[in-house]
């Protein structure tokens, strides 16, 4: 019996007590500000930029997003969200580092609304200083409200499948200089990830032509057309040299404690019996 009370009690504790995960991004902006419209311009919090973010219009919404993955871990997220609800008038912010080479990890929270439209968009670009070089997001081209990507001047791909109305976590992965074609980049995107590892699917893109990045910009807008003007909302904006890096979590919480304690009494009941001997 006291084998049976330790062996509970010990795989309990490593439920409840499991650590946080410790990686840590080079770049991170969870839009820790006071809420107000127009109040992203000029705030200059987070870590890894350069300067603050510029004149654009974005709101900062109360209350931040939250996402948990399909095992209860739970993305670290602080602070509230910024909206970007004006056309075409969203926000910029310089690196303070320029990524053009090695694997670099971008995530991001991203849920838009009046997504169904042909002339509409949402997402987060990657800008080589003035030059919009790469979008993730709600492209404006069917199919609608389908999250995508798109290399400014080239080519789009869409990720079949997703629902950009939806509150997604926007994982892509960066290998510079792995493309098909010498030079080019090889892109993968994971959408609502598991936070503890990377997934060995994902969605590839081979090519992508090569390009660099120093600034990030968040927007939405409508590029035609009288449809409602689709929101972007962003969250949780992170750059990393690991998957680890974008995607700190927490286990889940104590509730799930009891469970393990009953799996640990059901397994503990399953062991063979020992054979007895006749004197």
């Amino acid at each position: 019996m006291r084998a049976l009370i330790s062996f509970v009690s010990i795989l309990a504790a490593l439920c409840c007590n499991a650590p946080q995960s410790r990686a840590a991004a080079t770049v991170y902006e969870g839009f820790d500000y006071p809420a107000g419209a127009n109040a992203l311009a000029s705030k200059n919090g987070g870590i890894g930029w350069n300067n603050p973010w510029d004149t654009g219009l974005s709101d900062i919404v109360a209350g931040g997003f939250n996402y948990t993955d399909g095992l209860g871990n739970q993305l670290v997220t602080v602070g509230n969200r910024a909206a970007a609800d004006q056309n075409s008038a969203g926000n910029l912010r310089f690196l303070s580092n320029t990524f053009s080479s090695g694997t670099v990890y971008l995530s991001f929270l991203l849920q838009c609304t009046n997504s169904a439209s042909n002339f509409n968009y949402a997402g987060l670009s990657l800008y080589s200083g003035v030059a919009e070089e790469i979008f993730f997001g709600d492209i404006n081209a069917p199919p609608n409200g389908t999250l995508g990507i798109e290399r400014l001047g080239f080519e789009n791909g869409f990720l079949i499948g997703t629902d950009a109305s939806l509150l997604n976590l926007i994982v892509v992965r960066i290998d510079f200089n792995a493309g098909t074609t010498a030079g080019n980049e090889k892109v993968s995107i994971f959408v609502d990830p598991s936070l503890d590892a990377e997934p060995a699917t994902a969605f590839r893109f081979t090519d992508v032509a090569d390009f660099s990045f120093d600034r990030i910009r968040i927007q939405s807008g409508r590029t035609s057309g009288a449809d409602p003007l689709e929101i972007g909302q962003f969250d949780e904006i992170r750059v990393g040299s690991t998957y680890a890096d974008v995607t700190p979590h927490t286990v889940p919480e104590p509730g799930a404690c009891g469970l393990a304690a009953l799996a640990g009494l059901m397994l503990w009941g399953r062991r063979p019996m020992k054979a007895t001997h006749p004197a």
